[in-house]
């Protein structure tokens, strides 16, 4: 029984990193460049794996998009208030951070 829950708990895993990748492989295949300016971001958690979760308001093209992102804290000092990032975007829900 333990064996069968730990094969299903892998399968799960293995599914949700192939979604994911073929996720960010659309939005990096179908996606544009475009430069938006951060008028908000604020650190909201960190974990043991280095990774922060950040609150965001990105204003480009007249349009505002918000959300949560869990980034690498590497990365994190390049998402900050009043700065300008670069995305990848192809919707407003389908979107990713390009860092440098």
């Amino acid at each position: 029984m333990g064996f069968a829950i730990a094969i299903a708990g892998i399968a799960i895993m293995v599914i949700f990193s192939l979604v994911t990748y073929k996720c960010n492989e659309h939005i990096i295949k179908n996606g544009r460049s475009i430069e938006a300016f951060i008028e908000y971001a604020h650190p909201v958690s960190s974990d043991d794996s280095g990774n922060t979760t950040v609150d965001y308001v990105l204003s480009f093209e007249n349009r505002k998009v918000a959300g949560r992102e869990k980034i690498s804290t590497f990365y994190a000092s390049q998402l900050q208030t009043g700065e300008t990032i670069e995305l990848m975007y192809v919707n407003d829900n389908k979107y990713t951070f390009i860092f440098k």
